[in-house]
């Protein structure tokens, strides 16, 4: 995709976005998919050019020093926000396998 129409879309995406205002579990369930989809478009956007040897080749040193701690920082919080939802999880799963367990006690 050329460049331009990228970014376009990318504007789009985050104008979209900044006026999504989910009313019930459904739309916000909706509303983090398409969050979940417009990260993995990006991510994908990124290793096309991130395996392209002819575009980087277009990127100075001290740009990808800045891309690449922008992209640790991003990552790094991502990765603890997964986490701490995955913990929650577990925790509640865990919960729900003894609650079920008691059920069976006679």
């Amino acid at each position: 995709m050329e460049i331009k129409k990228w970014i376009d879309k990318i504007n789009r995406e985050i104008d979209y976005l900044n006026k999504l205002e989910p009313k019930d579990r459904l739309n916000y369930i909706s509303a983090i998919v398409h969050c979940a989809n417009a990260i993995i478009g990006s991510v994908s956007g990124w290793e096309a050019w991130l395996t392209n040897p002819t575009l980087m080749e277009n990127f100075k040193l001290e740009e990808l020093k800045e891309i690449f701690n922008e992209f640790k920082k991003v990552t790094i919080g991502f990765l603890e926000y997964d986490i701490k939802w995955s913990e929650e999880m577990s925790s509640r799963l865990s919960k729900a396998k003894v609650d079920r367990a008691r059920d069976y006690i006679s």
